[in-house]
């Protein structure tokens, strides 16, 4: 049976849905236990994913290797951190 009910498209506000900064779903950028990763921290401060991993690199960002292949991970806290010592530059 059909529904005749409006449908929303994926991206589209709901009715209900709390408003705010998303990164893959994730909500709640403020808490300690979140990880980023090296695309989400890029999109984040608006810069190359390749920037980030130099950055990474040189010690300018914390990042955590994980995995068999070293896949690095930040820090939702620290990246919110950094970015407002950036603002106020």
């Amino acid at each position: 049976m059909e529904s005749k009910g409006r449908e929303t498209r994926a991206g589209q506000d709901r009715p209900g849905e709390k408003a705010g900064p998303r990164v893959r779903g994730r909500q709640e950028m403020s808490t300690g236990n979140t990880m980023l990763t090296t695309a989400e921290v890029a999109k984040i401060l608006n810069l190359h994913t390749n920037t980030v991993r130099r950055w990474s690199d040189n010690g300018v960002l914390k990042s955590y290797r994980i995995g068999p292949r070293g896949d690095r991970r930040f820090r939702a806290d620290e990246i919110m951190l950094f970015l407002k010592s950036r603002q106020n530059l």
